[in-house]
């Protein structure tokens, strides 16, 4: 005889708690999340041919610590997709290194060698060197930061060392970063990027200034590039 005639929902989640053991896993499409500070990846769950999740956003490091580990390296590290909670302290390592690349990439596009500072790949070299390797994500990393500071300040500052490939012999005479021009002193920006309409240099001009200056006064501006502008010419 038929005595159960109505039956609850069943939540497939309620399989996951109940019977983990028995779920096939499968992972795709591992990411990094800013807004958690810790690579993610998506879960595929069955339970025999049964979906019990799809598409199921997990904590990467569960699943593959040290791929979770290099990924947090590059984008948190690397790239400054990730910011500590001290990043706004002009002390902390994040903001001394962050002005350092800053004045390096100014000297480069004084320079204009796309060679002179390191790349992507070393970067990670330097980070990797210093991290250990339980550090996967941003919490684990601020643990572990909190103790390492205290030891060494400047472990994850870095240096001239680290970032040049090269020293630029830089005149500052020969780079300047105004022009004075009729009585005026006007900014100069410096921008290496053959693929910009601003690549080369930018001056800065009051429109009222505008119709006293001659065309001829801004060709040779840079004393620094004239030897190569006159071997192309």
């Amino acid at each position: 005889q038929l005595f159960a005639r109505t039956a609850a929902r069943i939540d497939p989640h309620w399989l996951a708690e109940a019977a983990p053991h028995l779920l096939k896993r499968s992972y795709s499409d591992p990411h990094w999340s800013e807004k958690s500070g810790r690579a993610m990846v998506k879960e595929h769950a069955t339970l025999f041919g049964l979906v019990v999740a799809k598409d199921r956003s997990v904590d990467y490091a569960s699943v593959a610590p040290l791929e979770a580990r290099k990924i947090f390296i590059e984008h948190a590290l690397v790239r400054g997709e990730y910011r500590t909670r001290d990043h706004l302290d002009p002390r902390s390592f994040q903001q001394r290194n962050g002005e350092m690349l800053l004045e390096l990439a100014r000297l480069r596009d004084k320079a204009r060698k796309s060679d002179m500072l390191a790349d992507d790949d070393a970067l990670f070299a330097f980070f990797d060197e210093r991290v250990p390797e339980d550090v996967v994500d941003g919490k684990t990393f601020e643990e572990w930061r909190e103790r390492a500071e205290k030891k060494d300040p400047d472990l994850l500052v870095l240096s001239l060392d680290d970032v040049l490939r090269s020293q630029p012999d830089l005149d500052p005479k020969d780079y300047p970063d105004t022009l004075t021009l009729h009585g005026t002193k006007l900014p100069l920006a410096y921008l290496f990027d053959p693929h910009s309409d601003a690549d080369g240099v930018t001056i800065t001009i009051p429109l009222a200034l505008v119709p006293q200056i001659d065309p001829g006064e801004l060709v040779w501006t840079i004393p620094g590039w004239h030897e190569d502008k006159i071997a192309a010419l």
